[in-house]
């Protein structure tokens, strides 16, 4: 390839690395604008943890308890819910909960993000340009399909820890959140495309259809994410309950590929090639990053109300990926 090329990937490369990382900082600026009302729920809508003496365990609700609606409005009317503004600090919402054979409605005060809320929020943002970063510098400073690959995964995946501005229009934040949604997808692809090019190339991205066979699913996976939402489906729908398992099981069955393909790209290579590739870094990095996480998903699946220790940091672990594989990459050798 040539180095005009080369260049040429690089700046569009570099373009979209600013362009997300004004995203990423804009939203790290709005960080200090959000409020929660002091309790998390799970998906099925019912209270899992309440913050120690916030305005919601003030007010007697409690762990357990499932919310049914929201200011009037059933939970289910998702077109309506997720149209509501952001509820500024001091101010109330109305919630309706069932407990047992009891129907209760509160209304919590929304207040600010207390320090740990904020440190995680920060540490996402942190963890979203080590994504955006680390793997464009290694394109910048050896350039290879392989580390352009690995560019346009961190691209697409550092996206995934950017929240971005509040948008109080919810189309223009829907339009916005599906094109997220799609690099962030991208980003998943290029993982398993990088990891077909690296450390030796593998026999299917040398076909004519591998690399439609990578990225052809995530667009599937995008078109039930930008239907759900574009068009709100009502949430307890069976249409949108297929979609949102349709989505989320592709991105599992990626996340997994990814890590799969890493541990055999480990066993094929040979001993002085694991060494000059860095193979043994970028396993061990790999492995520590994923393991928190796949134990998270696998025991939130078969114990839901089962909260491991600091299980919302484990996020945190992620950043090593770039760094470990973009020092891997770096190390092709130069032609």
């Amino acid at each position: 390839m040539s180095e005009k090329t080369n260049t040429g990937d690089a700046f569009v490369l570099i373009l979209m690395a600013v362009l997300i990382a004004a995203w990423g900082v804009a939203g790290s600026l709005d960080v200090s604008k959000r409020t929660q009302p002091g309790f998390s729920t799970n998906e099925n809508h019912e209270i899992v943890t309440l913050k120690p003496n916030g305005s919601a365990e003030q007010i007697n609700m409690q762990v357990g308890d499932r919310i049914i609606g929201i200011d009037g409005n059933r939970i289910e009317d998702t077109s309506t819910i997720v149209r509501l503004p952001r509820v500024p600090e001091g101010e109330r919402r109305s919630f309706t909960v069932t407990r047992g054979e009891q129907t209760i409605r509160y209304r919590p005060v929304f207040t600010s993000l207390n320090d740990r809320e904020m440190a995680r929020e920060q540490l996402s943002i942190i963890v979203g340009f080590a994504f955006l970063l680390i793997p464009l510098v290694a394109c910048v400073t050896r350039p290879a399909p392989a580390t352009r690959v690995l560019a346009l995964m961190g691209l697409g995946l550092s996206l995934h820890f950017f929240d971005g501005p509040y948008l109080v229009s919810y189309d223009v934040h829907a339009v916005a959140l599906t094109v997220v949604q799609l690099f962030v997808l991208l980003g998943l692809a290029a993982m398993i495309h990088f990891l077909h090019l690296f450390p030796l190339k593998r026999s299917l991205i040398q076909k004519p259809w591998g690399k439609k066979l990578i990225y052809f699913p995530v667009l599937l996976i995008w078109f039930a994410d930008a239907w759900r939402i574009l068009f709100t489906p009502p949430a307890s729908s069976v249409p949108a309950q297929l979609a949102k398992g349709f989505s989320e099981t592709g991105m599992i069955a990626y996340f997994m590929l990814g890590l799969i393909l890493v541990v055999a790209n480990y066993i094929s290579a040979q001993g002085a090639e694991r060494s000059r590739l860095a193979l043994n870094q970028m396993l061990l990095a790999s492995l520590v990053a994923s393991v928190p996480i796949v134990t998270a998903l696998l025991a939130g699946s078969f114990l839901p109300e089962l909260i491991l220790p600091w299980q919302n940091y484990y996020f945190v672990l992620l950043a090593l990926v770039p760094m470990a594989w973009s020092y891997s990459a770096s190390r092709i050798p130069r032609r």
